[in-house]
């Protein structure tokens, strides 16, 4: 599962060439959570938070959520990318900055 960014500590990571719905996963130490893009006509217009383990934070989640909303039209186009092309190779993204809502 190929790293597309890791952001104050949280990573984000995809599943290439993976399953519908639209996801990605967000993993902060032994916590990680399923992260849903529902779109129309590629367009994102919901996402979906869903714990798998553990438990982030209110920070954390409060981050993760202002994150996945300033990129969620780049991870969307990797997503697509990805159902393409096999072996779709990108450089992970390290952002140390926290993102303002």
């Amino acid at each position: 599962m190929p790293t597309l960014y890791e952001y104050l500590g949280i990573v984000i990571r995809i599943y290439l060439g993976d399953h519908k719905p639209i996801h990605v996963h967000a993993i902060c130490g032994e916590n990680e959570m399923r992260i849903v893009l529902h779109e129309e006509n590629g367009v994102v217009c919901n996402v979906e938070y869903i714990p798998m383990k553990g438990k982030f934070t209110p920070a954390q989640k409060r981050n993760l959520a202002a994150f996945i909303e300033e990129k969620k039209s780049v991870i969307l186009f990797v997503w697509e990318q990805s159902q393409k092309q096999a072996g779709l190779k990108f450089k992970p993204t390290k952002i140390t900055k926290r993102i303002k809502k």
